[in-house]
């Protein structure tokens, strides 16, 4: 059910995307397709790195859309000297994250909404963006928010689909040895697309349709048993000169296969409903 990993090198820089976070690059691959990759920042473990490559194989179990990725090595000959001070060139000693560029496709923003039911209807999965949001408590994801969805909309076929984009500031944002189930969801309300119009919207529309609340929470258990079935098989496909030891490797199983914590993170998304 994992597919390996792929492990290319970057032949050719294309452009720098200057953001608040990582600031990620765009550049060719041997095999002739386009990636954006950040680094690790010179930090072992690289834990925003794991989190991206853990996160999108968790996505894909739970049935969710998100850009191929692979694991790029980067020659310092191919970086311009004029890159801002996210890439230093020692931090491409470390392989990156890479994730495949996607034609097609437009970002979501904070003021798209929902008119009418012919604007639901444009979308093959409009669900797929509430299962989304419980993805986003269960990995305590402090990014994907009304003010910045990391979403795509990806226009290529006859509807739109939903993809998940940027996982790194995930599992609180913290090194793995500091998470506690204890802590139940600590991901406030407004951060996370629950919140968001353009959610309650499709919301609106799903809940007249179907009995979302047994639906999610089935689906939910199912997923949490399809990552854990999967869970050390994802752990082999994480680069090794990243750093995710064992101790690491266990501390994150624990904290997302709890049951006590599992069963706060499903009560949770019923009350942001």
């Amino acid at each position: 059910m994992i597919q390996k990993l792929r492990y290319l090198e970057a032949i050719s820089f294309i452009d720098e995307v200057r953001t608040d976070g990582h600031s990620p690059l765009l550049v060719l691959t041997n095999d002739y397709n386009s990636y954006y990759i950040k680094n690790s920042k010179g930090k072992t473990p690289a834990t925003y790195l794991i989190n991206e490559f853990v996160c999108n194989y968790l996505l894909k179990l739970w049935g969710l859309k998100s850009p191929e990725i692979a694991a790029i090595t980067v020659n310092n000959d191919i970086l311009p000297e004029t890159l801002s001070n996210y890439h230093k060139i020692y931090f491409y000693e470390q392989t990156t994250f890479g994730s495949k560029k996607l034609e097609g496709t437009v970002e979501m923003n904070e003021f798209m909404e929902i008119d009418k039911k012919t604007d639901f209807n444009k979308f093959s999965q409009p669900i797929d963006i509430l299962k989304l949001c419980l993805f986003d408590i269960w990995v305590e994801n402090d990014d994907r928010k009304p003010t910045n969805p990391n979403i795509l909309f990806d226009l290529s076929g006859e509807k739109i689909g939903i993809v998940a984009i940027d996982n790194a500031f995930t599992f609180l944002s913290v090194d793995y040895d500091q998470l506690d189930p204890a802590f139940g969801v600590c991901q406030s309300f407004n951060d996370n697309l629950l919140y968001s119009d353009f959610v309650k919207d499709i919301y609106k529309y799903i809940v007249k349709e179907s009995n979302i609340i047994d639906y999610i929470k089935d689906y939910f258990y199912l997923c949490i048993d399809r990552c854990k079935e999967n869970y050390y098989e994802i752990i082999e496909n994480i680069p090794v000169d990243l750093g995710f030891k064992q101790e690491l490797q266990e501390a994150l199983f624990n904290f997302l296969f709890d049951e006590k914590r599992n069963k706060s993170v499903l009560t949770e998304f019923y009350s942001r409903l």
